[in-house]
């Protein structure tokens, strides 16, 4: 390799607003790293960008709302004016007050920022009351529904709203695939043909915003040596914008650049994609993680070989009037193996990012629906793949699910606490497919021991390794919430599609969650190949009796979705579930080839209208009571489900907790060493007994303050060493005093006073 090469990240828009997606953050800390492992590749400047931000912010500006409305001005009274004619009167109103207020809507898109970046309290007063504001239909929805005077704590949300009626507008008027989260998310299912994907690339957005921020990111790249164009493509909203992305930088740098496309939507949607034409766009699609294909890229660079001639690894090349292709090799590789060797200790590098940039939408006071968009966070993984990966709807053959790789997770708190100190944004949101609850305890024991620890929350499976044990240490270390796909809360359907857990666990692990203070969200699938109505019944009536209860804050029902490369479809071609029937899809030059279509499939889509307002409801405290048969316009079966089931399930979960906090003799088995101090420092008091006093040792625990009472022959000396070594149990103690402390408490704590300490501050961890 003669020149240095420079390796740039680019995300194209949108993906989301609030925080930078993380696949930018992990190759740009790889590329470091084998900058320093490999000096012999000669990598230059190593850039990261997110586009996805500076258009929001070109668009969502005085000069990008004049653009829109100056250009659909006249087009929006036609419409107006045809909407009326055909009885549409809200559209109408709604055209014309756009238009009336678009002076109003300039005027306040940069206060309206400014207040979704926490920035500019004093705005909110205005906001809220001024009849200067503009509103749109949500805006006008949501102060309709206030059952009380709106204040200035509304602000955000109704800011939140704000850019969402503009984003009705522009979609309406301007660019019919825009959408305010991700650009173009229609292109997903429908694309079949690579003709349809190229009349997406010219679209008004793209031209007239995303072009010229691009070319100006473009000539501030180096202007010597070679240049890596790395381009994430997360999902089928960002492809328009990635192969424009890709176009632009072939136009503008030819030969000189190699450019990339990688990300989700690559890796799920285009593994079969092999059309020529792509050369118009990128040389190459890299698949899963990419560390092996790039590592192996770069070998090939330093050897100048003709890459014409030579298959890269995980990567599909392609020219003008042929495709190299090594999409998928021996896991046993070279490749594999340094592949797996930088999964665990790769970690992201959000250093250029720019926090202040990303607005916190407040799209619902719901306190664990909201933890999506109301919060820039920094986003990673503890271990890359599932664990189980063997749930039947899931992608399981594919490596981001089935490759489950641990990472170190000393080195990755470490590097999250700095980085968060460097930004000053200091929550994680883990991004696992399930975090694994063993790297979760040794992630909340690193987070223990600072002291501004992380607040962090994320995806997990609900099972039963998620103790109250577990589930204390978890929120005591700073976890906040965790999201999980419960799918169909039946026995039978659990089994159906494999899920690995029971109903009873299941209850179990959201009642730890919920008694530790830790929000519940809870994914629900519908429309499954072996539905029945009365198994979506039984479901509705689990999931209504688990917000009754409160073990659920909130949830999601979302339609299945047969994809190509699940367990139920590599099962479906040996011979099982005949009754899914998929139909024959194309291969090669097909977009979006994953999801496939099934006989019946369209049968479910009577339920998506109840079941959403019923969960939406039922997030809002609202109608918990009500049986779950009548959200439906049309016959649908009571549930069979016991009225106390939940009930009775959570007695069975009290029932283990219990048995497990009296479990003196895995205390005296361990000596006392699996175990940690979570309470507040404890002191000791007595309490007047009759003519006598007794020694109690006092604490404070989630908010209370607890007494236990010491045996009748303790002595003061023993009984301020025994709160001492409780005190020194904490997490962030020298380990000599951990070993001191639990052998000090090994021989002097009685079952009875072991008892009075357990659930309530001391906590087992292993």
């Amino acid at each position: 390799m003669n020149k240095e090469t420079h390796v740039v990240i680019i995300q194209p828009p949108l993906v989301q607003l609030n925080t930078p997606y993380p696949s930018g953050a992990y190759l740009k800390s790889f590329f470091q790293r084998i900058k320093s492992d490999y000096p012999e590749f000669y990598i230059g400047q190593v850039k990261w960008l997110d586009l996805s931000i500076m258009l929001f912010h070109s668009i969502f500006s005085v000069q990008g709302l004049k653009h829109i409305f100056s250009a659909t001005e006249e087009k929006a009274l036609e419409q107006a004016t045809l909407s009326e004619k055909i009885g549409q009167t809200n559209e109408a109103f709604n055209l014309r007050r756009y238009i009336s207020q678009q002076e109003a809507w300039i005027k306040w898109i940069e206060p309206i920022k400014q207040i979704l970046s926490a920035s500019s309290r004093e705005l909110c007063h205005e906001f809220v009351s001024s009849p200067a504001i503009p509103r749109g239909q949500r805006m006008e929805s949501y102060l309709q529904e206030l059952e009380r005077e709106v204040d200035s704590d509304d602000a955000r949300i109704l800011a939140s709203l704000a850019l969402a009626d503009l984003a009705d507008y522009i979609c309406v008027m301007f660019d019919s695939a825009f959408t305010l989260i991700r650009y173009g998310e229609s292109i997903a299912t429908s694309i079949t043909d690579f003709n349809q994907v190229e009349s997406m690339i010219n679209s008004p957005i793209l031209k007239k915003f995303y072009e010229p921020l691009l070319e100006k990111i473009l000539n501030e790249l180096p202007q010597e040596g070679n240049l890596l164009i790395c381009i994430t493509c997360p999902f089928p909203g960002t492809l328009a914008a990635s192969l424009f992305t890709g176009r632009k930088a072939k136009e503008k740098f030819g030969c000189r650049a190699k450019i990339i496309m990688g990300g989700g939507y690559v890796n799920t949607e285009l593994r079969e994609l092999k059309n020529s034409a792509l050369s118009q766009y990128i040389d190459g699609l890299s698949f899963d993680r990419g560390y092996g294909s790039y590592l192996n890229l770069f070998t090939q660079l330093c050897q100048n070989s003709n890459q014409q001639d030579t298959k890269i690894y995980k990567l599909r090349q392609f020219f003008p009037k042929n495709i190299i292709d090594c999409s998928s090799t021996e896991s046993n590789s070279n490749w594999a193996k340094k592949e797996d060797y930088y999964t665990s200790c790769v970690f992201p590098d959000y250093s250029e990012i720019d926090f202040s940039l990303y607005p916190r939408l407040l799209d619902s006071r719901n306190p664990m629906h909201r933890l999506w968009s109301d919060g820039a966070w920094i986003k990673a993984y503890l271990a890359h793949g599932c664990y189980w990966h063997r749930c039947a709807f899931c992608d399981t053959t594919l490596d981001y699910v089935y490759a489950y790789r641990k990472t170190q997770i000393k080195a990755l708190h470490e590097h999250l606490w700095q980085q968060a100190e460097q930004q000053k944004i200091f929550g994680i949101h883990l991004v696992d497919e399930a975090a694994p609850p063993v790297a979760l305890a040794d992630f909340a024991l690193c987070n223990l021991k600072k002291n501004h620890p992380l607040s962090f929350w994320g995806n997990i499976r609900y099972e039963k390794s998620f103790s109250r044990d577990l589930a204390d240490l978890l929120a005591h270390s700073g976890m906040t919430g965790v999201s999980g796909g419960i799918e169909i809360a039946n026995s039978r359907g659990l089994d159906a599609i494999s899920k690995g857990t029971d109903l009873d666990s299941i209850i179990a692990a959201c009642a730890a969650f919920k008694e530790a203070g830790i929000l519940t969200h809870a994914y629900m699938i519908y429309g499954y190949w072996l539905e029945t109505p009365q198994i979506l019944s039984d479901s509705m009536e689990t999931l209504r009796q688990l917000f009754l209860a409160g073990l659920i804050d909130s949830a999601f029902w979302h339609k299945f979705v047969l994809t190509k490369h699940s367990t139920v479809y590599a099962q479906y071609k040996k011979g099982f579930f005949q009754e899914l029937k998929p139909f024959d899809s194309t291969t090669g030059g097909v977009f979006a080839c994953n999801d496939l279509h099934f006989a019946e499939e369209k049968k479910s889509n009577r339920y998506s209208f109840g079941l959403q307002q019923s969960v939406a409801a039922w997030m809002a405290r609202k109608e918990l009571n009500r049986s779950v048969n009548t959200w439906f316009d049309f016959p649908f079966p009571k549930p069979s489900v016991p009225k106390d089931f939940v009930d009775k399930a959570i007695t069975k979960y009290e029932e283990k907790r219990n048995a497990a906090f009296k479990d003196f003799e895995n205390f005296k088995n361990t000596k006392g060493y699996s175990y940690i101090w979570l309470g507040g420092k404890p002191f000791v008091t007595t309490k007047c007994c009759g003519n006598t006093n007794k020694l109690q040792i006092c604490w404070n625990y989630m908010g209370e303050l607890l007494f236990n009472n010491l045996e009748p022959n303790t002595d003061l000396t023993t009984a301020k060493k025994i709160a001492l070594s409780l005190f020194n149990m904490k997490a962030d103690s020298q380990e000599e005093l951990l070993s001191t402390s639990a052998e000090f408490l090994f021989n002097n704590l009685t079952e009875k006073m072991y008892h009075g300490f357990r659930g309530k501050g001391l906590c087992r961890i292993r």
